[in-house]
């Protein structure tokens, strides 16, 4: 990976009484031996056998401006109208050679426009305590995303779908894969908190779309022919989005997410609780699962596993610390 340029620049003052970002990016990436799905898109993997094939050479410079206004209503309705505009050029190169392609040059370019809507509400329960509930949501409209099969997808595997993510206008980490056409994502958060800096919180949201994408959909790593979503945003409905967080004292803390499919089925989770006592002793205890692969047999790279941790410091600086996993 060389070289790796990222920019951005904004002005002192508001524009149009917004903030106006612009960013600028570019990455040229170079593998010496051939890597097939899911860096490659389906169609472009060859039948038979791939050894000795070159490994796809790819070079994206990337232009962006975003400009976003806050305003909040006198009931304290909080409006947040945005737009986003953004231009790639591609250059790839050393694609498998029974495609008939050569050196390819790949431009494209995205406009969005939409809102972000928020209405925190706050009710006292008492001396030192209160409930916070914050219905969310965001319309956007973009162009229809052209998602070209000669580009590799390098920086756009590892996404996962949180509170923050949700509501991103690129939910793709990375530039390879971007969503076009109308989404709607609506969500809620309720937060309780006591006895200064107490607190509990819960989130719960899911996104849906004008038309499926298939483009999202990646092969198997063992079986290319099979197609499934890693990400959650194939469908017209992505996955529900639920997390959570707890601190009934300044000593022990817990968090949880969880990805949920359309029908009821945890395609991913993870559940924590961290304890403390004395200045640097502490444990920790999580669960993990992941069911997102569905290739069937044993094959299928999903996981479930709890796993602890802790240390305990007995004289000065000496302490002992421990760790253990169990495959579940």
């Amino acid at each position: 990976v060389a070289p790796l340029v990222d920019a951005r620049w904004e002005p002192e003052g508001p524009v149009f009484g917004g903030r106006l970002r612009l960013r600028g990016s570019a990455v040229a990436l170079y593998r010496s031996d051939y890597v097939g799905g899911p860096v490659l898109r389906p169609e472009m993997i060859p039948t038979g056998s791939t050894l000795g094939l070159p490994g796809v050479d790819s070079r994206r410079v990337t232009g962006q401006a975003e400009w976003r206004k806050t305003m909040i209503s006198p009931m304290g309705v909080r409006w947040e109208p945005f737009v986003d505009a953004r231009a790639d050029l591609y250059s790839v190169s050393d694609l498998p050679p029974i495609l008939g392609l050569d050196d390819e040059v790949i431009g494209r370019s995205r406009a969005t426009a939409g809102m972000d809507v928020s209405y925190p509400l706050i009710k006292r329960l008492g001396q030192g305590a209160d409930l916070i509930l914050e219905p969310m949501a965001q319309i956007s409209v973009s162009t229809r995303s052209d998602l070209d099969p000669r580009i590799p997808i390098e920086d756009g595997h590892t996404l996962e779908l949180d509170e923050t993510s949700l509501f991103s206008i690129d939910r793709f980490p990375g530039y390879d894969l971007y969503e076009g056409g109308a989404r709607f994502t609506a969500g809620a958060r309720a937060t309780l908190r006591w006895d200064e800096g107490r607190q509990a919180s819960l989130f719960i949201g899911r996104s849906l779309r004008d038309d499926r994408e298939d483009a999202f959909l990646a092969p198997l790593p063992d079986d290319a022919t099979n197609l499934y979503d890693p990400s959650g945003l194939a469908s017209d409905t992505s996955d529900w989005v639920v997390q959570g967080s707890f601190s009934p004292s300044d000593r022990i803390r817990g968090w949880g997410h969880a990805v949920i499919d359309s029908a009821g089925e945890i395609r991913r989770a993870e559940l924590a609780v961290d304890g403390r006592w004395g200045r640097r002793n502490l444990a920790n205890v999580s669960y993990i699962i992941d069911r997102s692969n569905p290739l069937p047999g044993p094959n299928n790279r999903n996981y479930e596993f709890v796993q602890l941790t802790g240390q305990q410091f007995i004289y000065g600086n000496w302490g002992i610390a421990a760790s253990g996993i169990a495959d579940l």
